[in-house]
């Protein structure tokens, strides 16, 4: 389960050609222009040019992806969803009667996701978590395995437990919805969530807390 390896040989062929091309700048300056071969010149380019690919990646994975025209120019499917979702969840420990309202904030980088869930009883994070985009440009998936640190243990189904988590994120980029499975050997409940962007900036913590 993965972002995509189609994505990954396309950004790092770009990566590579804006290296060539770095370095062929370089290369030239250096060289006083000349066509010339000369080695002294291209080694200082090719040294000077890893440097610059360097933070040419850098921004690439921390910024630029996020921008619309970057990710069309290199066709990003990765939704981007770095902010602060609110929403719902219904449990089948109430027969998904009741509607328990949860947070789900998304800390997110182009090769890295983490997942923090709010609620008024506890606090859940993400062991491990990624992406899965379809091949027949299906919805892309998120898929995560969490961990739930109870904020009270005064009762007996409020224990420490994981589980997995699969959200489908909305053409749209403003819904997400899905499915929670908790480990059945700590705790047998499963259920929905529902969730509705708020924006980018994280809170790190429940609303009402």
């Amino acid at each position: 389960m993965g972002s995509g390896g189609r994505e990954d040989k396309r950004l790092y062929g770009s990566y590579f050609l804006f290296y060539l091309f770095v370095v062929a700048v370089l290369y030239l300056y250096f060289s006083d222009f000349s066509l010339t071969l000369k080695w002294r010149p291209l080694a200082r380019a090719i040294f000077t040019a890893l440097g610059v690919s360097f933070l040419f990646i850098l921004a690439v994975k921390k910024y630029l992806w996020k921008l619309r025209w970057f990710r069309a120019i290199f066709g990003i499917q990765i939704p981007y969803i770095h902010g602060r979702w609110e929403g719902h969840i219904r449990s089948s420990y109430t027969k998904h009667k009741e509607y328990h309202p949860v947070v789900v904030e998304f800390s997110q980088d182009l090769d890295r996701i983490n997942v923090w869930y709010y609620d008024e009883n506890a606090i859940t994070y993400s062991l491990l978590a990624d992406f899965s985009l379809e091949p027949e440009g299906g919805p892309p998936r998120l898929f995560c395995v969490y961990r739930n640190q109870p904020l009270k243990t005064d009762q007996k189904r409020r224990q420490l437990h994981d589980g997995v988590m699969q959200l489908l994120v909305d053409p749209s980029g403003t819904k997400i919805a899905g499915i929670y499975y908790n480990n059945p050997h700590q705790r047998t409940t499963y259920g929905e969530i529902e969730l509705k962007f708020v924006g980018r900036k994280l809170l790190r913590k429940f609303a009402n807390q």
